[in-house]
C-alpha cells in the first residue's frame, strides 16, 4: 500500500511536524517499508536540500540522510529509502537556498 506523506512548493522553506508511523488499517498493523521522495518543476538555483530526520520516540532526533534538490526532476531516478524497525517518527525540513519553483511529494509505502 502506498500512503501519500505530504505535497510542498519548494518556493519556501519548511520543517513538518514529526510524523507517525505506526498505522493500523482495519484489524491489520501496516508497518513502514520504504520512503520515497520526488520533485518535480524544479527552477531557480537549485541548490535546495531536504533532510529526513528520524526519532524513537519524536523528542531525540537523529538526521537519516540530507538530499541535494540540485536538477529539475527526480522522477526518472527518484530517492527510495528503506525504514529500520526501530524509526518510529520521521520529519522533514526543507532549505531552499534560492531555489524558486517546484513541487515535492513524499510517499510511504506500506507492508504487513
Amino acid at each position: 500500500m502506498l500512503l501519500k506523506l505530504f505535497e510542498k512548493e519548494l518556493s519556501e522553506d519548511f520543517t513538518t511536524e514529526w510524523l507517525h508511523l505506526d498505522i493500523k488499517q482495519g484489524n491489520s498493523k501496516l508497518k513502514p517499508h520504504t520512503l520515497c521522495v520526488v520533485w518535480e518543476n524544479v527552477s531557480g538555483a537549485m541548490k535546495g536540500s531536504l533532510q529526513i530526520l528520524g526519532s524513537a520516540d519524536s523528542k531525540l532526533e537523529c538526521v537519516g540522510v540530507t538530499i541535494p534538490i540540485d536538477k529539475p526532476t527526480n522522477k526518472e531516478d527518484c530517492s527510495v529509502y528503506f525504514l529500520t524497525s526501530f524509526i518510529r517518527y520521521i520529519k522533514f525540513k526543507y532549505n531552499k537556498n534560492g531555489t524558486s519553483a517546484g513541487v515535492l511529494s513524499c510517499f510511504l509505502e506500506l507492508k504487513q
